[in-house]
């Protein structure tokens, strides 16, 4: 990952980590990372871990993936149909019919955007 995306590396936001409750403290250098690079979301199936009355003094939510993606979707769709097509195309092993990744969509926590992209089963 740093070979490829240096400027997304985040240091120094040890010194947030302890003004953060949260309910797993093993949990709060996702936070300070979040603080210190002034990222308003965190993408998580763990929701429980991360409460808003924890994030929200720091102008952050927990987004559940579905949901962060159902966003991208209702912000361009034709970009995000574009780049599902692309990263099925890419399956090599197995690949998948356009149906099949649908429903590895839904069996990986992701059912909003499966029943969004059943419209578009045709093009991805």
């Amino acid at each position: 990952m740093n070979a490829h995306g240096r400027e997304c590396l985040v240091t120094r936001y040890g010194h947030h980590v302890a003004n953060i409750v949260l309910p797993d403290p093993n949990d709060r250098h996702v936070v300070a990372v979040a603080i210190a690079s002034n990222t308003p979301v965190i993408v998580t199936l763990n929701l429980s871990d991360f409460p808003a009355e924890a994030l929200q003094p720091h102008g952050i939510e927990a987004v559940h993936p579905d949901d962060f993606v159902i966003r991208l979707y209702e912000e361009a769709p034709e970009a995000l149909v574009a780049l599902v097509r692309l990263q099925r195309a890419s399956l090599r092993n197995p690949p998948k019919t356009a149906v099949e990744y649908e429903g590895t969509l839904r069996s990986s926590g992701l059912p909003k955007l499966a029943e969004r992209l059943a419209s578009h089963v045709d093009v991805i």
